[in-house]
């Protein structure tokens, strides 16, 4: 995330992003594991060794499952944006 900056002398905060729709999709479209491992650190914003308690699993396997989700999201949305015309 943005973190704040300073604007003569007013502290000025970043408006929060809101996801679009067609990444929601894609996170819907990931298989469990991957899909609970990417809402908890994006969404959550869990550090992986938290997610790994959360979850029941090594922290290895929520890198891992953090790896092939932002991989598998990448390939949707560069898919998408292809069909579109966009690139």
């Amino acid at each position: 995330a943005d973190a704040p900056s300073r604007r003569g002398d007013a502290l000025v905060t970043p408006e929060p992003v809101m996801p679009q729709p067609e990444l929601w999709a894609a996170v819907r479209a990931l298989p469990d594991p991957q899909r609970d491992a990417i809402v908890l650190r994006y969404v959550g914003d869990l550090p992986e060794a938290e997610i790994a308690r959360v979850l029941g699993v090594k922290r290895g396997t929520v890198a891992s499952s953090l790896s092939r989700a932002r991989a598998a999201l990448a390939d949707a949305l560069a898919d998408q944006m292809t069909e579109e015309g966009i690139q």
